[in-house]
Formats: structure tokens, C-alpha cells, sequence
């Protein structure tokens, strides 16, 4: 009898450890899965924003990029959300849905930044990992700007929150020039 319960007690012991840790496999998998998955959206939108810098362009700038007539633009997309003046005949102009502006220089767009989600949602991790390091790196005034190399063109990518980890910044936008 007392080989029974001893028998009947270990059995539900083990049971009682195995069965929550048998039903929590397939959530620790899943969880992998996202983050396999998110990572790979990840690779994915950093090939695909340094093949279009190679070519002048950003994510949502459809065909327009550098070299590209501002009255081109416009007869596109219409009038931009905002105009800024920067100078002798020299604008920035935003499309706000689009989350793409252009920086013009007599008529002409000499760089485009992007606040895609898709690119802030990237981690310094991510970048560093696929584009290895920066051709230029500044900090001040809680901000870091990183240069890299595509193609003939340059992406700098604007950091925030630089008195967190290395890991925690916040990327800000992405310009192609």
C-alpha cells in the first residue's frame, strides 16, 4: 500500500512539473516565431532602404529622389502638407502621409528623408548588424548622426535618446543625399 501512494504521489509530482512545462513549449516557440519574423521584416526594409539610397531614393518616395525636378513632384503628388524656406532658393517640402520630404535646391531635389515607420521602428543593433560600422559618427546635444555608404550616395540616419544604452536609441529619420 505505501508503494502505491509513494508511486501515486512521485507520478502526480511529475505531473505537476512536466504538464506546465510541456504547455508553455509551444508559447516559447511562437514568441521565437514573432521575433524571428520581426527581425526578418527587419533585414528585409534595411536591404531594401540601402538599394533605394543607392539609387537616390527612399521608402514611399516612389520614383522621385535625387536629381529629381520639384514641379515633377508636384504634378504627382500635388501640394505638399508644408513649404519651408531654408535659404536662397533652396525649400524643404513635406508630405506628411507619405511621411517623405524633399529637400529642393533650385528646382532641383538634393536630398530626401523618410520617417517611415518601417525605418524608425529599426534598432542601432540592426543597423550596425547589417550595414557594419559608420563612415561618420557625431553625437551632441543627446543626438547621434551616422553616416554609410550607398552606392555613390550617403545615408545619415538621425539617432535620439542617446542617454540610454547604445541599444535604446530611437531613430528619428533617414536621409539620402
Amino acid at each position: 500500500m505505501k508503494k502505491i501512494a509513494k508511486t501515486l504521489l512521485t507520478t502526480t509530482l511529475l505531473a505537476g512539473v512536466i504538464i506546465p512545462i510541456t504547455a508553455s513549449i509551444p508559447n516559447v516557440y511562437a514568441a521565437s516565431q514573432h521575433d524571428s519574423g520581426k527581425s526578418s521584416e527587419h533585414k528585409q526594409t534595411l536591404d531594401q532602404t540601402r538599394n533605394l539610397a543607392a539609387q537616390g531614393k527612399v521608402i514611399n518616395s516612389e520614383h522621385f529622389g535625387l536629381g529629381s525636378k520639384k514641379k515633377d513632384i508636384l504634378r504627382k503628388w500635388g501640394k505638399p502638407d508644408s513649404t519651408e524656406s531654408t535659404g536662397d532658393e533652396q525649400e524643404q517640402i513635406t508630405y506628411e502621409k507619405r511621411r517623405v520630404s524633399f529637400f529642393v535646391y533650385k528646382g532641383i531635389v538634393t536630398s530626401v528623408t523618410t520617417t517611415d515607420k518601417r525605418i524608425l521602428a529599426l534598432s542601432h543593433d540592426e543597423v550596425e548588424k547589417a550595414w557594419g560600422k559608420p563612415i561618420k559618427h557625431d553625437q551632441g546635444a543627446g543626438q547621434v548622426y551616422e553616416t554609410y555608404k550607398a552606392g555613390k550616395n550617403e545615408i545619415d540616419i538621425h539617432w535620439t535618446n542617446v542617454t540610454e544604452k547604445k541599444d535604446r536609441l530611437e531613430l528619428v529619420n533617414l536621409v539620402v543625399w
